[in-house]
Order: structure tokens, then sequence, then C-alpha cells
């Protein structure tokens, strides 16, 4: 028998539900979607597990506001409405990194917006950027809406979305590496992410070739928004390069997002980092291709 059938959730009302029967509300037997167990008062804990048994259980409860309900907060245990939060959880720490999800497919419409954030929601607005992903991007150049998002990883046990109108994607418990890789579109972007107490290491990004007889450096962008939670003495650097020359920043990151950009067209990103192995940060990079006209 599993041990979350022995783990109940005990309310105010003298009702009881065991953990197993939390995990397994599914909205629809064939989604990831969990349907809410609402509490109307208080609610407690109970077992008849031993302390060993209890070593033995990993994970977490979420617990919601009746505020955070009718904002139309939606849990994801791995079509969403038109304004919503969606949180997804991730409790799985046999994989490497621990507690990895992998997004894929992304299709959204240029009227819509997207912004993802690390850990739970709470009442009231985000800290203004203080995103680690969102599109449309905040650029030097505006806002940018982007139409191609590259597959990308977030090692993280908890986090959420705010959606406005439509999304759609493929979400999986798996790691993406993508140092290596190729972006699939001139004109994309994508996130990279460093776990905590993962080493110092470069990434590389080729970027998808491009004419470049017909490239309008002086109009295509190169850039990227970084945040991040590091000690005092790190550094984390984006460089992009090419044989016309190439640019780059190198900055500690906070908790807010620092933005960097040049004008041109490289043939790859790199993202490296100094003393930051025990820390954690998010790079959102994104590649504007722009098409020189010839008369």
């Amino acid at each position: 028998m599993s041990r979350l059938s022995q783990i109940f959730v005990n309310s105010s009302c003298n009702q009881m539900i065991s953990l197993y029967q939390l995990k397994m509300r599914k909205m629809n037997p064939n989604s990831g979607f969990l349907q809410p167990y609402r509490v109307m008062k208080s609610a407690s804990i109970i077992s008849n597990l031993s302390d060993v048994d209890m070593r033995f259980l990993t994970g977490f409860l979420y617990i919601t506001t009746r505020r955070q309900m009718n904002d139309q907060t939606v849990v994801f245990d791995e079509t969403m409405p038109e304004n919503s939060t969606v949180v997804f959880l991730n409790s799985n720490v046999s994989m490497t990194p621990p507690q990895s999800s992998t997004i894929i497919n992304w299709v959204q419409h240029e009227n819509s917006s997207v912004k993802i954030y690390p850990g739970v929601p709470k009442n009231g607005r985000p800290l203004s950027y203080s995103q680690i992903f969102a599109n449309p991007v905040s650029t030097t150049d505006g806002m940018k809406f982007f139409s191609y998002v590259e597959g990308f990883s977030l090692s993280l046990p908890i986090f959420y979305m705010k959606v406005y109108k439509g999304l759609q994607f493929s979400i999986n418990p798996s790691y993406r590496d993508i140092n290596g890789t190729s972006t699939s579109f001139p004109t994309t972007t994508g996130l990279y992410m460093k776990p905590y107490d993962y080493p110092d290491g470069k990434v590389t990004i080729d970027l998808a070739t491009a004419d470049s007889s017909t490239t309008g450096d002086s109009e295509s962008i190169t850039g990227a928004n970084m945040i991040g939670f590091v000690s005092n003495d790190s550094s984390v650097s984006v460089d992009t390069y090419h044989t016309k020359g190439g640019g780059g920043y190198s900055v500690k990151p906070i908790n807010q997002i620092l933005g960097w950009s040049t004008h041109s067209y490289g043939d790859n990103i790199t993202i490296s980092s100094k003393n930051a192995a025990d820390g954690q940060f998010f790079v959102q990079y994104y590649i504007v291709h722009k098409i020189l006209m010839i008369t």
C-alpha cells in the first residue's frame, strides 16, 4: 500500500482525504491538471506511519488561498483559461538534475502574453521584471513578440505561468541539455537555467544558418535577459561571436532582469559563469534576424 494512502488531511468539518487521493484527483484522467480540494476553515495532517516511514517520503503539499482560487489558479502535476495562473509541481528527485521539466512545442498567438516565475504565486502582483521567461520579450529595443520558442528545461520543484489569452505546449519530466544545439529559426527565443549546486561551465548555442549576403546586421538583434540568485563574487557572461565582431556582457545576476543586446546576427551565443556553482540563474536569449532589402 502506498505510504500516501496512510496520510490524511483532516478538515475542521471532520472530512478526511488521503494524500494519495489528492494526488489522483485529476480534472481529466488523461490530463495532469489537479482538481483542488477545498478546506472551509482549517485542517490538520494525521498519520499512523512511523518516523522511519516518513523519512522515505519526498514531495510537498501545495496550499493556495481563496483569493488565488478566484484568480483562476490552476495546479498542473506535470487549452487554458483566457487569463490564468498555472502552477507546475515536480517532486521527481531521481533524475539529473533533480525535479527537471522540459517544455517544447510552444504555440502562442501574437495578441497573447506569457510570463514564467520560480516558486509559488502570492497575493498581489509579482515584482516587476522578476520573470525568468516572457513572450513578448522585454528587449533593449522595446517589447518583441516571438512566434518561435526553442525547447527549454527548468530544474525547479515549483514554478508558475501568468497566461493572458491562449497558449499551447508540451511538458514532460526530463532534462534538455542545450549545449551544442542549434536554434530552429533565425528569429527565435529560448531559455537556459543553471540549477543550484551545479559547477560553473560554458554553454554554446549555434544560431540557425542565415544567408550573410542578405542579413542586415545593423537591423538584426542578438540579446539576453538575465536573472538569478548568486553570491556577491559571482558573474555570468553572455557573448555572441561574429566574423565582423560580436559583443557581450558580464554581470552579477540579481532578482530582476538585466538586459543586453547588440545589433548583429552572429554564429552562436555562449553563456558562462564564474564563482556561481552554489547559485542559480536564468538567461532568456533572443535573436531577431532582419533581411537586407536589395534594390
